[in-house]
C-alpha cells in the first residue's frame, strides 16, 4: 500500500543511463539534472524542518546577563529561563512573532545549504558516471 509516492514522467529515459556512452551530452544532463533535483529536495527540506531549527535554536537560548551571576543556583536559572516545554516554545514564538517567526533565519540559511547540495549531488553523479566508464573500459580489456 503506497500512502506518499511521487511518479517522474521522462520523455526521454536515455537522459538517465550509464548505458549510452555515444552521447556525452545526455552524460552532462543527467549529471545537471541531478544536481538539479538535489538543490530543489535541499529547498523542501529546509522550509519543512526549518521550524523545528528555529524551535531549538530558542531553546537553548539563555539570559547572558543572568549568567554572568555566579552565586545563582540551577533553580534559579531554569525558572528565569524565557522558553520552557517544547509546547510553550512554540506558543511564545507563534504568539510574538506569528507564524513569520519560524521561519526567521531561513535565506542565510538557504544561501549556505543550496550552493552546498548542488555541487555534492554533481560531483557525486559526475564521480559515478566516470568511475563506472573507467570501470566499464577495463572489463573490456
Amino acid at each position: 500500500m503506497k500512502l506518499w509516492s511521487i511518479e517522474l514522467s521522462i520523455t526521454n529515459p536515455e537522459l538517465f543511463s550509464n548505458n549510452n556512452s555515444q552521447n556525452e551530452q545526455n552524460t552532462t544532463v543527467s549529471v545537471k539534472l541531478s544536481s538539479l533535483f538535489g538543490g530543489i529536495s535541499k529547498v523542501l527540506t529546509s522550509f519543512t524542518l526549518f521550524p523545528l531549527t528555529v524551535i531549538r535554536t530558542r531553546q537553548q537560548q539563555f539570559d547572558k546577563d543572568l549568567l554572568k551571576n555566579t552565586n545563582l543556583d540551577k533553580n534559579t536559572i531554569v525558572s528565569n529561563y524565557k522558553y520552557g516545554s517544547f509546547i510553550s516554545t512554540i506558543t511564545i514564538i507563534y504568539k510574538n512573532e506569528s507564524i513569520k517567526g519560524f521561519y526567521k533565519g531561513i535565506v542565510p540559511s538557504l544561501i549556505r545549504h543550496i550552493p552546498n547540495s548542488l555541487l555534492f549531488f554533481y560531483s557525486y553523479e559526475h564521480m559515478k558516471q566516470t568511475l563506472n566508464s573507467k570501470l566499464d573500459n577495463l572489463q573490456k580489456l
